[in-house]
């Protein structure tokens, strides 16, 4: 049927930033995802950290559920409920279109020791996982007002809808040194397994007028791409079966690799300074569906949802694809200390990265304080792409372990029923390390 030219768009709902307050912690182990050259080699000899050793979860969006969710009698109904009206619900949308960003980081497994005296070695196995997501204003005033008992004369015109995810494992050698008094490099080489990639797109104002309920003419650029071993996509009669996908096996749809580089000084005028470049590298997705059309006044026909998949992203299940080369998004990282002359244990910071291909930038202003090698707190206020959000991390070393923990977010009000209200903008990090620390008279 024509409204299978509408399938794709509840995949609005299938949809990494580090902690930037780690940054400030003094004694943190994990400072070298920010840069590879701040490593902890004056506090800590060996680390080992698994399963439960460093968890991290970004989430940004320009809405939040108050967007979709209204209250009505003491009870709460979607946008779609009739109760809501499209000026109330569209009253909630901004004008640029809704965005999400969702990112996890997640440490499987990872050690690290010194090597020699001002060298550090790590490696880490993490699974890391980014989801972006965007649609513009009028595609959610076509979707408040979408008839599905009837096609026939429906127009409806928007300008964009997409979701792009990547999900990849990452095996990092991390190695800093020093080269000077105060002054280390750092450089890691990464290696990244694909798990799965998945995108699709309607995108270049598109136009979608029913000729009939089975018969539509549509104007659009559009896209389709899916790279995963495990799932399988059937062939029928030469087009692809997306009604019955299922499970095809354990297995590897990409490869890649990447470089950190990083420098960091130390001042013996209590100034330290710190720069870097992160995921300077590429992916190369294999075993991909890939369909990209461009679409202009085009008539479509079929019995089936497939068949309409077929014509809008010109899918051929004959064709030889290319593997899919794309570019991670690098990373460049930079920040400034200072430590109070009268006290080495408080310090402020300005620390600030922006990441090409998605243009997310943040900067952050935080004050730490750290009386004691086993603790370390820091305060900061950073403003992003979404706005302000306000920074915390504390650094906990009793005995042979680290607890870590932090976050950044704003504040938020919440509905009677728990929701929040207002757009998410939050980053959070927490683990547990073995990591005995090296004694003060060995310190170098």
């Amino acid at each position: 049927m024509a409204a299978a030219l509408f399938a794709l768009l509840p995949s609005l709902r299938l949809g990494a930033q580090e902690l930037k307050s780690a940054w400030f912690l003094d004694n943190f182990i994990y400072k070298y995802e920010l840069n590879p050259a701040m490593h902890d080699s004056e506090t800590t000899s060996m680390f080992v950290g698994f399963a439960i050793n460093n968890f991290g979860l970004d989430v940004h969006t320009n809405v939040g559920a108050n967007s979709f969710i209204f209250p009505r009698n003491g009870e709460l109904v979607h946008f779609m409920n009739g109760e809501v009206s499209s000026d109330e619900f569209l009253a909630g949308i901004p004008a640029a279109g809704v965005r999400a960003n969702v990112n996890l980081n997640y440490d499987l497994l990872s050690f690290g020791f010194k090597a020699g005296k001002h060298g550090f070695f790590t490696f880490d196995a993490r699974l890391r996982s980014k989801t972006d997501v965007s649609a513009s204003k009028d595609f959610f005033g076509q979707l408040k007002n979408l008839e599905l008992s009837s096609r026939r004369g429906a127009e409806y015109q928007f300008d964009y809808v997409g979701v792009d995810t990547d999900n990849y494992l990452e095996l990092a050698l991390d190695y800093s040194f020093q080269v000077a008094q105060g002054v280390r490099l750092g450089v890691a080489a990464k290696g990244l397994l694909g798990l799965a990639k998945a995108g699709a797109s309607l995108s270049d104002g598109v136009y979608v007028n029913f000729i009939d309920d089975d018969v539509a003419m549509a104007t659009a650029k559009a896209r389709l791409d899916l790279s995963s071993k495990m799932l399988n996509v059937p062939v029928d009669g030469g087009i692809y079966d997306f009604t019955h996908i299922g499970f095809g096996k354990v297995g590897l749809s990409g490869f890649g690799g990447a470089v950190d580089l990083g420098v960091s000084w130390d001042s013996p005028f209590g100034l330290s300074l710190s720069a870097a470049v992160l995921d300077l590298g590429a992916m190369s997705w294999t075993n991909t569906i890939h369909g990209e059309n461009t679409l202009d006044g085009e008539v479509m026909t079929g019995d089936n949802v497939n068949e309409y998949f077929a014509q809008v992203f010109n899918l051929d299940p004959s064709a030889v694809q290319k593997p899919a080369v794309n570019m991670l998004p690098t990373l460049f990282d930079v920040g400034a200390r200072y430590y109070m002359p009268f006290y080495k244990g408080l310090s402020v910071g300005l620390h600030g990265n922006y990441q090409l291909k998605t243009n997310f930038y943040d900067v952050r202003l935080g004050l730490t304080i750290s009386p004691a090698r086993w603790f370390s707190f820091t305060a900061n206020y950073g403003w992003n792409n979404f706005g302000g959000t306000l920074g915390a991390a504390m650094n906990l070393r009793p005995g042979p372990f680290t607890i870590f923990l932090g976050a950044e977010t704003t504040f938020y009000k919440f509905m009677p029923q728990g929701i929040p209200i207002g757009p998410l903008n939050t980053t959070a990090k927490f683990g547990i390390v073995i990591s005995p620390k090296v004694p003060k008279a060995k310190q170098s």
